[in-house]
């Protein structure tokens, strides 16, 4: 989609996103958001060190069969 950021990313890169989602919406991670001190004023700042390391993979991932 035109205008749109995208985050290309590899597995290793993308796993903090996915913990951070994680740690944020579930209910079963409260102690730990509580131990961090993370709440909805929070700023977090990640670091992906990681491209797209097999782009057909990437694609398949992304975009199933609605990519060319």
């Amino acid at each position: 989609m035109k205008g749109d950021a995208q985050i290309i990313s590899g597995e290793s890169g993308a796993v903090t996103t996915g913990l951070l989602f994680s740690l944020l919406r579930s209910e079963e991670y409260k102690d730990f958001r509580d131990a961090l001190g993370v709440n909805a004023e929070s700023v977090i700042l990640l670091f992906n060190t990681e491209g797209d390391t097999d782009p057909e993979k990437f694609q398949d991932i992304v975009w199933g069969d609605n990519h060319a």
